[in-house]
């Protein structure tokens, strides 16, 4: 839904601003890049709960830029006779120029985060990692337009030489949807609703705008069909894939559910069956000592007697030595963007090793949330304090230790 609201945001700035922009536009760039990095550096704990739903991930995640860049991209993409193009035409420069600001602070956010995992095999998904050499990519694109688009420095530089250098815009266009694309599509194979609206919007944004480029350029591609019926079975497509990927994300997750109860249930049931069998191996126990009592004779019998039964006891006292069922167990918590997922090891008793299976928390606040699994691990228990800083992500990954954890508690 973040797309959506920045879309809007970034449409009635450029209308109700357009004129103060292209006569004064420094302090407009000075004001994205403040809130840049109030937004982007300051704990969200200090700010209100509507400024982190919506005001804070807009320019923490860049949405609101690539709002901007929309524009940016449409405005070009438009007839020359359109009013709006004609109103909105004079400061698109400009306009990349705040898009820009708020990109490049996306990146000085997450980059130096996700940069490092590039070198440590394992320590990303496959479509994490694309979407970080993407954003190089991206980067190194986007700085030399970004230079350009100051009329003090495009003056200096040829006319044709500009168009030429301003043609890479397409590839970053482009690039910034497969971008997106790689960063929703594991949130939309998980079942995530709201990152499966936010694909369509994005899929449907991008391919019209790829439509009305296209027509506007002149090529044949199109022949005699309407540009609005092609923008309409593109998006068809689009939609189609992303709910495709939706349910069966979601059909999957299901799954894992029912998967995690059975085997919960399995456990309950294994050990109702050692402790009913328990009584019988302390009876015979009891019985190997009074024949202690009469002589070693009767009671190497008895011990001979009596293996199987003392196996069991030893394995049903091992199994709940402490305050846990030995096994592995896996628990779901709700994160600030999607579910995370956990596996707890208990071993004799105590919990040993707490494993994170999936999770889709930004950085650093998830790395941040992490420090409260040795908590765990020596307290032996879930009730600790969340990490400041990473509260939500730590109470999403406390919920998920909680409800593996509960799946160990005897009854």
């Amino acid at each position: 839904m973040l797309i959506i609201v920045s879309l809007i945001a970034a449409i009635l700035f450029s209308l109700i601003f357009c004129k103060p922009l292209r006569k004064h536009p420094v302090p407009f760039y000075i004001l994205a890049l403040a809130l840049c990095c109030i937004f982007g550096f300051i704990q969200p704990e200090r700010f209100p709960d509507w400024v982190n739903a919506y005001l804070g991930p807009m320019f923490r995640k860049g949405t609101l830029g690539t709002g901007i860049f929309a524009v940016v991209m449409f405005l070009g993409a438009m007839g020359k006779n359109s009013k709006l193009r004609k109103y909105l035409m004079p400061v698109r420069g400009r306009l990349s120029i705040l898009a820009s600001i708020i990109i490049f602070s996306h990146v000085a956010f997450y980059l130096p985060v996700y940069l490092p995992k590039l070198y440590i095999p394992g320590s990303m998904d496959t479509e994490k990692t694309i979407a970080t050499v993407l954003s190089i990519v991206m980067l190194a694109i986007m700085l030399p337009l970004f230079i350009t688009s100051f009329r003090i420095i495009r003056k200096k530089i040829k006319g044709v030489e500009w168009k030429k250098l301003q043609r890479w815009a397409y590839l970053f266009y482009a690039l910034i949807y497969v971008h997106v694309f790689m960063l929703l599509l594991p949130h939309v194979r998980t079942g995530n609703k709201e990152n499966m609206i936010s694909l369509i919007v994005y899929s449907i944004l991008f391919a019209l705008y790829a439509i009305m480029r296209i027509g506007r350029s002149g090529m044949p591609l199109f022949g005699k069909v309407p540009l609005y019926i092609l923008a309409a079975l593109l998006s068809a497509a689009a939609v189609s894939c992303t709910a495709v990927s939706y349910r069966t994300g979601l059909t999957e997750f299901m799954e894992d559910v029912q998967e995690d109860e059975t085997r919960s249930e399995e456990v309950q049931e294994d050990h109702e069956t050692e402790s009913s069998e328990a009584p019988e191996s302390d009876d015979g126990r009891q019985q190997m000592d009074e024949s202690h009592e009469d002589g070693m004779e009767d009671a190497e019998e008895s011990v001979q007697t009596q293996p199987a039964s003392e196996n069991n006891a030893s394995s049903a006292a091992a199994a709940v030595s402490g305050d846990y069922i030995d096994g592995t167990y896996e628990g779901v918590g709700p994160g600030y963007n999607n579910k995370i997922k956990v596996q707890v090891t208990i071993e004799a008793g105590s919990i040993t090793g707490i494993e994170i299976l999936s999770q889709f928390e930004d950085e650093p606040y998830f790395s941040n949330a992490l420090a409260l699994v040795q908590d765990v691990l020596d307290q032996q228990t879930y009730d600790v304090d969340t990490v400041s800083g990473a509260t939500t992500s730590s109470k999403g990954l406390i919920t998920a230790i909680r409800k593996a954890v509960k799946k160990a508690i005897p009854e």
